[in-house]
């Protein structure tokens, strides 16, 4: 397969993977959200790599994502109870 296409398709993948939780996300007011959990995978992938030192290990993929589901949980417990606006917040 040419690279062309082979780039072209791991894009349209990319963007039909993207796209629902994008409108979910922005739905519920929440657009910031996927901005943290974007830059709070990235500990988790560095803590995985110091842990195997081998950028091929599952362990970077598992760890980076209990990082986003961290972040996720703890703005979500913090959001209710709180006067404070969800921008504030994360």
């Amino acid at each position: 397969m040419d690279a062309q296409v082979e780039i072209q398709l791991i894009a349209a993948v990319v963007a039909i993977a993207c796209a629902i939780p994008g409108v979910f996300l922005v739905l519920r007011k929440m657009a910031l959200i996927s901005d943290a959990i974007s830059h709070s995978i990235l500990p988790g992938i560095v803590i995985g790599f110091f842990i195997t030192e081998d950028l091929n290990s599952p362990l970077l993929i598992l760890l980076a994502a209990l990082m986003g589901v961290n972040t996720e949980n703890r703005t979500c417990k913090r959001r209710h109870g709180n006067r404070l606006s969800l921008p504030s917040l994360i």
